[in-house]
């Protein structure tokens, strides 16, 4: 959903090209999710923002609701189109839509969703990668390539203006100011957050040091401008290498920032070349613990571990959470609660603002130790520790949790130490106490792993 630096838009003929621009509206997409879902919400705001910008160019966008592989060949019939520009999604969904409507229409897709193309990524073997650190090396070289060959000018566009988009009027209109949704907001964050000057204390500057830290932001949260292409990922790329060339002492720092690009990049392979994976999924046949009382504990943010609960409401109100946050959260659920990290993901895929099955479902299976270059089953994340390490004073915690609001630390991470006169002067407003025991909770995970590991 943006005019800069968009496959679909490259012009390389020597006329103008004339652009219908269509968005389908697929109601069995969604339909999944309640009226109110924040990243449908955010999804219909960018499409008014597109539209807003296509209109200052003299068109509009023509937007259907309905079955795309009806409404595309109509439209495409009664333009009298060459051909038909789409972007490449490698979810299972949008295969069989995209095989559907190719063999109604000449189909172009293009390569926007990521930095370098699932096909671009290979070993010297002609496989792909299971493993995110050899992909990422072959990656390197190749991000540099294609994000340094961003079009200088594109030949001209002109786009159709008899698009009608006030089927939009009938969705969700709210806005949203922690992640408004437009190009130029999108610009303007990465902008801020690559500057060196602007933010000395935080964004590139100290990404390394706070990209885990949940009482400040300390990452640049484009990731639901990226999800919906507000901006392009190789355009972020571009400019994340052009800060490393022109400021060598901050090697560290950017490198790893656009090692956390490299991830959305793997996911998308993974996805693209799913095919040629052996699955190792015990996700089937794994004893997961069918406790709907412990799951709607963790949903809702009362699991008696402040940290879990403070991200989970963080999720619930403002349907984004810190890539650690993330971490954590899968990790006590899949280990400490022992269940199916499927539950999990749903949940996730209702409330993240960016949310996509790509880095979702992987970065769930890569925590919960399921499926191809999963994380060790042994890594199970200490809330304790972690919320110490990365939320050292409580500030994120006092935030989210209000009931703890009264608590200095160490208290307000582990509530439970205060003695019964201590919980009378520091009322805790029915907070509740854990509903597991972390070192039981344990050692149950790595029992069941290792029987399962034995007999697999």
């Amino acid at each position: 959903m943006r005019l800069i630096d968009n496959p679909v838009l490259t012009n390389d003929i020597d006329r103008p090209l004339l652009v219908c621009p269509v968005f389908v509206i697929d109601p069995t997409l969604i339909g999944k999710y309640s009226a109110h879902n924040i990243r449908l919400e955010f999804m219909f705001n960018s499409l008014r923002s597109l539209n807003a910008d296509i209109e200052n160019e003299g068109g509009r966008i023509n937007i259907h609701y309905g079955n795309p592989h009806e409404i595309i060949p109509v439209i495409y019939s009664e333009f009298g189109a060459s051909e038909v520009r789409a972007q490449y999604d490698p979810s299972q969904v949008s295969r069989i839509r995209d095989t559907k409507i190719g063999k109604l229409v000449p189909l172009k897709l293009t390569s926007g969703l990521s930095v370098v193309g699932a096909s671009d990524v290979r070993s010297q073997s002609d496989k792909a990668y299971k493993i995110f650190t050899p992909f990422y090396k072959s990656w390197w070289n190749k991000a540099i390539y294609n994000s340094s060959k961003l079009p200088k000018i594109n030949g001209e566009i002109q786009f159709t203006n008899f698009g009608d988009p006030s089927i939009l009027n009938k969705f969700l209109s709210n806005s949203n100011k922690q992640f408004p949704a437009s190009e130029i907001e999108a610009q303007t964050r990465l902008n801020s957050f690559l500057s060196l000057t602007k933010s000395p204390t935080l964004g590139m500057v100290k990404y390394k040091s706070n990209k885990d830290r949940l009482d400040k932001i300390g990452t640049s949260q484009l990731s639901p401008y990226l999800r919906f292409g507000l901006i392009s990922p190789r355009l972020v790329v571009n400019k994340a290498f052009d800060v490393l060339t022109r400021n060598p002492e901050f090697t560290s720092e950017v490198s790893t920032w656009i090692s956390e690009l490299a991830w959305r990049d793997f996911y998308i392979a993974k996805a693209s070349n799913m095919h040629e994976f052996e699955d190792v999924n015990f996700t089937e046949y794994f004893p997961w613990r069918l406790d709907f009382e412990q799951y709607q504990s963790w949903c809702f943010g009362k699991t008696g571990y402040p940290i879990i609960d403070a991200i989970m409401r963080q999720l619930r109100i403002e349907g984004w959470i810190s890539n650690r946050a993330r971490m954590l959260a899968a990790s006590f659920l899949t280990k400490q609660l022992l269940i199916n990290w499927r539950w999990g993901a749903n949940w996730f895929m209702q409330h993240l603002i960016d949310g996509d099955s790509f880095a979702n479902d992987g970065g769930w299976k890569w925590i919960a130790g399921v499926g191809a270059g999963a994380a060790p089953f042994f890594r199970i994340f200490n809330p304790i520790v972690q919320a110490k390490k990365y939320d050292p004073n409580g500030e994120y915690v006092r935030r989210w949790v209000p009931e703890l609001s009264g608590l200095r630390s160490p208290y307000v991470h582990e509530p439970w130490l205060l003695t019964n006169g201590q919980r009378l002067d520091n009322t805790m407003n029915g907070y509740p106490l854990p509903i597991v025991d972390l070192h039981e909770a344990r050692d149950r995970a790595l029992t069941t792993y290792k029987k399962l590991r034995a007999t697999t």
